[in-house]
């Protein structure tokens, strides 16, 4: 079990749309964690193809330029039709009515120090989405709210 205490959180990027082409997140600083458990939220969207996320990957990176990152292999997703790299896992159909979540789970201490998120579509426009990088298993444990990377700490007991 990991103590939430522990633990360093990243609000990667949202957007209610992305027009075609790509989106690609602000980094998750990984120095002193071992694992990083990205979420990956697809809100409620029409089901036309056109809406539909193609390809859903992370990338890792030795600085923050999302432009120097390099794949991670068993971290890439596309739909069933996409006829680019080949992927590890199936992008969910996003739908009308229900969110779906993609969790991707990277045991960060054989990486580069920067993970980030790309998500593209073939057509018009994909949407929403937001995702959340969760760190655990610090070397040190992070105390406070500028420590974990949020606004407010509240421990209850």
């Amino acid at each position: 079990m990991v103590p939430l205490q522990n633990t360093k959180l990243y609000a990667m990027g949202h957007a209610v749309n992305t027009a075609a082409n790509e989106f690609t997140s602000v980094y998750a600083d990984c120095l002193g964690f071992d694992i990083a458990d990205i979420a990956i939220v697809l809100g409620t969207q029409a089901t036309t193809s056109g809406n539909q996320l193609d390809v859903l990957k992370v990338t890792e990176g030795s600085n923050t330029y999302s432009s120097n990152s390099i794949d991670i292999t068993a971290a890439i997703g596309s739909t069933a039709g996409h006829s680019g790299t080949a992927t590890s896992f199936q992008i969910p159909t996003m739908d009308s009515d229900v969110a779906q979540i993609v969790k991707i789970h990277i045991d960060t201490r054989t990486r580069k120090r920067y993970l980030f998120v790309t998500i593209s579509n073939p057509g018009a426009e994909a949407g929403p989405f937001s995702m959340i990088a969760s760190l655990s298993r610090a070397e040190e444990a992070p105390v406070g709210a500028s420590a974990q990377n949020v606004a407010v700490v509240k421990n209850i007991t």
